[in-house]
């Protein structure tokens, strides 16, 4: 099944028809395949500058949407998952960037668990990464933590990408959680963004037509010819 909206609608969130569709529609997934979880929206706080207003009937339409889906199916967990990053570019993660995460957290408080999203690539190397970074995050709300996307690249940026690098950083996730945890934060779930690289036609497009985000071609834990990266091997290490 598709998340798309029905051909005869177009527009935005201020429009009655369109909250309507996605209530409708978020239901009807959730009823059909009964998920443990459910984000209704992907990476929603990147929106509210790009068009506040319409951000803030968003926030509307995901409360409707919330109450429909818990009522038809109060075991799963739903939730809207949010960037956790470097906003400013400086610094990499600092107390401005936490503040502002803590004003986008604030603006969805009907949630079963935090979601979230984050690449924490601007410290350069994993080691740098605190132990207490997913703990910094789980502080920020009542609801568990779910990590709903994550990575490092492989290969393609300049001293951040390495094989090694992304090993590590699999490392570090791991230490990280432990210490959350060993400090009384609930981490539902990490979850990696990918597992097998795309292939070369794909990835191909991807660059052609967002250059931008040519590195997501190096982002997985399997190389595009199905070749385990080292960082794969540390995972199974993991859960062994």
């Amino acid at each position: 099944d598709k998340l798309e909206l029905p051909s005869n609608l177009s527009g935005d969130f201020s429009s009655k028809n369109i909250q309507d569709a996605f209530v409708d529609m978020v239901t009807r997934v959730a009823g059909e395949y009964e998920p443990d979880y459910f984000i209704l929206n992907v990476e929603a706080n990147t929106y509210k500058n790009f068009n506040p207003i319409d951000y803030q009937a968003f926030r509307t339409t995901y409360e409707r949407a919330y109450n429909a889906v818990k009522s038809d199916n109060s075991k799963t967990k739903v939730g809207v998952s949010l960037v956790y990053s470097d906003y400013d570019s400086k610094d990499c993660i600092d107390a401005g960037d936490i503040a502002r995460f803590k004003s986008f957290a604030a603006d969805f408080t009907k949630i079963d668990i935090f979601a979230v999203s984050t690449y924490p690539m601007c410290y350069i190397i994993p080691s740098k990464i605190p132990d207490n970074f997913l703990a910094n995050i789980a502080q920020i709300s009542p609801q568990p933590l779910f990590i709903s996307e994550t990575g490092w690249v492989s290969k393609g940026i300049i001293l951040i990408g390495s094989k090694s690098n992304q090993a590590k950083f699999i490392q570090a996730l791991a230490r990280s959680a432990n210490y959350a945890e060993d400090n009384g934060q609930d981490v539902e779930a990490v979850n990696y963004v990918g597992l097998i690289d795309p292939s070369k036609e794909v990835c191909d497009a991807i660059t052609t037509i967002y250059p931008s985000l040519s590195w997501y071609c190096n982002l997985s834990l399997i190389d595009s010819e199905g070749k385990d990266k080292p960082a794969f091997t540390e995972l199974k290490l993991l859960n062994n």
